[in-house]
């Protein structure tokens, strides 16, 4: 859930021409739908499981992609994301929506790193 503005991550990036990758598993708590939603402002990839689900390598404003799942209640999924920043704002957030739940940033304790 990052929304840098025009600055970059840290000061010793500059604030235009960076990239990062971020790996973790997320686990689900109940059986049904999940839709995982990345907003970016220039590219970003997913992969859940492994698979490239979402490929908007572009250079762009900010974006939301989608991507929905059947899974099973208690079901971990590996997940990657990365991002590419080229000029101008810099955008990188991994959302989803559960059963019975609006979009939101993904809990913490929904999270694990590998």
């Amino acid at each position: 859930d990052f929304n840098w503005g025009t600055l970059s991550p840290d000061p010793s990036l500059t604030a235009d021409n960076f990239s990062a990758r971020w790996t973790s598993r997320v686990k689900t708590r109940v059986a049904g739908t999940y839709t995982f939603a990345v907003q970016s402002d220039d590219g970003v990839r997913l992969w859940l499981n492994g698979q490239l689900v979402i490929n908007n390598w572009t250079d762009h404003a900010t974006t939301e992609n989608t991507v929905s799942l059947a899974l099973g209640a208690g079901a971990w999924v590996d997940v990657r994301m990365e991002y590419y920043e080229r000029a101008g704002g810099a955008v990188a957030r991994l959302l989803w929506t559960t059963p019975g739940q609006p979009k939101q940033v993904i809990p913490v304790e929904q999270l694990q790193t590998p």
